[in-house]
Parts: C-alpha cells; sequence; structure tokens
C-alpha cells in the first residue's frame, strides 16, 4: 500500500509541475487572449462564407393562383425533380404579388435541368400546383455566393444584360461598399451558362426604404452605365418562405 501512495504522490507532483511551468501559463494566457499559435487559429476560426467554386441552379417564377395549393404539390414533387437531378434550394413570394413564387434549385446537370423546364412532367406538376401561364425558367452559373445566415429580410433578384461580363463585373465588386450604405448586400451573383451577358443577382435588403431610394437613383444609374449595363434591370423583391 505505501509503495502505491508514493507512486501515486509522485504522480501528482509531476502533474503540478507540468502544469504550473512558465510554458503551460504562457499557453495558457495565450489562449484567454489573442491566439498567436497559427494551428489553433486555424482550428477556431470560422470558415469563410464566400463561395467561388461555380455551380449550376435553375430558377423559376410561377404565376400561381394560390399559394397553399402550390406549396402542397411543391413538396409532393421532390422525386420528379430530383430525377432531373434538381435539388431544392428556397422558395420566396414575391412582394409585389404573394400569388407568384420564385424557386431556386441546384442542378447536377444543366443540361437535365433544362429539359425539366420543357418536359410533360412538369406540366402536369404545374397543372396540379394551379400554376397560371408558362413559367419563367432562368438557367444560372453561380460563380460569387455569400452562404452566411442572416436574419430574415427581403431579397431583391436582378437580371441585367450587360456589354460585357468582365467590365460589368468589376464595376459591380468595385461598388460593394455603395451598396451597404444603401441597404443592398450581395448574396449570389451568376450567369447564364452560355450566354454570360445575361447576368443575375440577389441581394439581401438590410433597409427597404433606403434599398428602394438607391434602385431609382442617378447614383446607381451611372454605376451601371460605367459597367455596359444594357436596357433596363428586371427587378423582383421576395421573402424566402422555405429554405432546404
Amino acid at each position: 500500500m505505501t509503495h502505491f501512495m508514493r507512486r501515486g504522490n509522485l504522480v501528482l507532483i509531476g502533474l503540478f509541475l507540468l502544469f504550473t511551468a512558465p510554458g503551460c501559463r504562457d499557453n495558457k494566457k495565450a489562449s484567454e487572449g489573442k491566439m498567436t499559435d497559427t494551428t489553433h487559429v486555424a482550428a477556431t476560426q470560422p470558415a469563410s462564407s464566400i463561395v467561388t467554386t461555380p455551380y449550376n441552379m435553375l430558377v423559376m417564377v410561377h404565376k400561381t393562383g394560390g399559394y397553399q395549393k402550390f406549396k402542397a404539390a411543391y413538396l409532393a414533387g421532390d422525386s420528379l425533380r430530383l430525377s432531373y437531378g434538381l435539388h431544392n434550394y428556397i422558395v420566396g413570394r414575391t412582394l409585389a404579388d404573394t400569388n407568384a413564387v420564385v424557386v431556386a434549385m441546384k442542378a447536377e446537370d444543366m443540361g437535365k435541368a433544362k429539359s425539366y423546364t420543357g418536359s410533360t412532367d412538369l406540366k402536369k406538376y404545374l397543372n396540379a400546383a394551379g400554376v397560371i401561364g408558362h413559367p419563367e425558367a432562368y438557367p444560372i452559373l453561380v460563380v460569387w455566393q455569400d452562404t452566411a445566415l442572416i436574419v430574415p429580410m427581403p431579397r431583391s433578384m436582378t437580371l441585367l444584360t450587360v456589354k460585357d461580363w468582365a467590365t460589368w463585373w468589376k464595376v459591380f465588386q468595385e461598388g460593394e461598399q455603395e451598396r451597404k450604405e444603401h441597404g443592398v448586400v450581395a448574396r449570389l451573383v451568376g450567369h447564364d451558362p452560355d450566354d454570360p451577358t445575361k447576368v443575375s443577382v440577389v441581394t439581401a435588403l438590410t433597409d427597404t426604404a433606403i434599398a428602394f431610394a438607391y434602385f431609382r437613383s442617378d447614383l446607381l444609374k451611372k454605376r451601371m452605365e460605367a459597367s455596359g449595363v444594357v436596357g433596363t434591370p428586371q427587378r423582383r423583391i421576395f421573402e424566402i418562405v422555405q429554405r432546404n
């Protein structure tokens, strides 16, 4: 028994010396203050929310006879979308008309996604959903996205025609701070996979009154002119009602 007690005491003394050594005290202070060890910084800092790896997305806009009927059919149509390689992303309702629905889906293959938009399967599904008229479909190659979660706020989906993608993208990036000061925060940017002059931009509106005034302002008009925007942008304001 005495042998084990002496051995246990030696272990405790060793642990005491280990954890009170100068190096250990310094590490403790570092962990409580600003971390300088790069391995620890990498482990504790959140990953960037900005995604620049391109991926395909299909956005469809439906005019419905009633949202609840559409929602029931949409939920029942999950297997149909998956058969075309489409994965649910978000569903939104426009503020101007709450029966107008914006559906965004991630696409495994854009060829299959496009075939979905003209399929008899989709027509049957849309009839069951009470969709009025032919839906609008926008294939998008997403090249930039901010995936950080933010509090619920209205979104703007803007469709633009530009003279040159590279020129437009440069000027758009330069306007980041200007947009933020006017209640507009970029969330997603992309273009048609076959025509980069057809641009799609989704933004979050942190202050709708300021943002709407900015959309009408000469300041934005000048920036669009500098970036080579052709014609008048098509803009829809919507709220996300379902996220997958």
